[in-house]
């Protein structure tokens, strides 16, 4: 047993660290020659008891329940939370609206609020690229966090998508499979803008690209994460060919923003990511 415990953390370890680290772009970087975008995907809560659900704040603090919603009124929510062991049921309680997070029903719907930020997660994408202008040059891993604008200091060419991953807070592992054909163009002494990038886009057109996933990892308490993982079982899934084996497919569409502005504030040159070698 303590050999296999071994064995998949040096899995891991490969998996997700094996690689030239990038230098990541901030606003006193001083490289010329950059790659920059944004990466878009959709967060989802990551709550694992029942709904519906109340979150609410009391002096300062955040605390959390499930249990049964009995009535909500203009100035609140009465709330039965459930039994927490054989001896103790809470009784119910009203909630002023300026006390209430967030208020979830049984169908895992925000009817009220927001989610926490402490119980919402989000794919991270990484891109596994390389530069094909080069010879003997190594695939390096570029780190897309959820709904954040990205940068990166890079070497001038034409770089390749090799694989691509997706991870989340809980230690969830997908990873691509017959990755899309895609590149972008890294120009020397320029802001290269390689357009956003969403994530399981709720807007889909013709140029949505699937991408067939396995999973790789779950850890045992990552159980309530099986729906949030691509698409599998939608109809978006049937009709796109996954490849054998996948697990699911998350899509991935990529737009231009015509408002996007450098991390280093400078003109931008558009090399968008695309299936074509620019």
């Amino acid at each position: 047993m303590k050999r296999s415990f071994i064995a998949l953390g040096v899995f891991l370890f490969i998996l997700t660290s094996c690689g030239p680290e990038v230098k990541i772009l901030t606003p006193n970087s001083k490289c010329q020659t950059t790659v920059e975008g944004f990466y878009h995907v959709r967060v989802y809560m990551k709550w694992s008891e029942e709904a519906p659900t109340l979150f609410w704040k009391s002096k300062g603090q955040l605390h959390g329940a499930s249990g049964k919603i009995l009535e909500i009124n203009d100035d609140g929510v009465l709330f039965d939370p459930r039994r927490e062991g054989p001896f103790y049921d809470p009784k119910p309680k009203f909630f002023p609206k300026d006390q209430i997070v967030t208020l979830i029903d049984s169908a895992r719907h925000v009817i009220l609020g927001e989610i926490p930020e402490k119980y919402t997660d989000g794919w991270q994408m990484v891109l596994w690229v390389k530069n094909v202008s080069l010879k003997n040059t190594e695939v390096i891993p570029l780190k897309l966090l959820p709904n954040s604008p990205f940068g990166f200091c890079m070497v001038p060419g034409l770089y390749h998508i090799e694989k691509i991953q997706f991870k989340n807070k809980v230690g969830i592992i997908d990873e691509g499979l017959e990755i899309p054909n895609l590149f972008f163009k890294v120009e020397r002494n320029k802001a290269n803008y390689i357009g956003d990038l969403y994530l399981d886009p709720k807007e889909f057109d013709q140029s949505v690209i699937g991408i067939s996933y396995k999973n790789v990892y779950s850890p045992k308490e990552a159980f309530w994460a099986g729906a949030i993982g691509g698409l599998w079982g939608s109809a978006l899934y049937h009709a796109y060919k996954a490849a054998k084996g996948a697990d699911g497919v998350h899509f991935l569409k990529i737009k231009k923003n015509e408002n996007f502005k450098s991390i280093l504030k400078r003109p931008l040159t558009v090399n968008l990511l695309g299936f074509r070698q620019q």
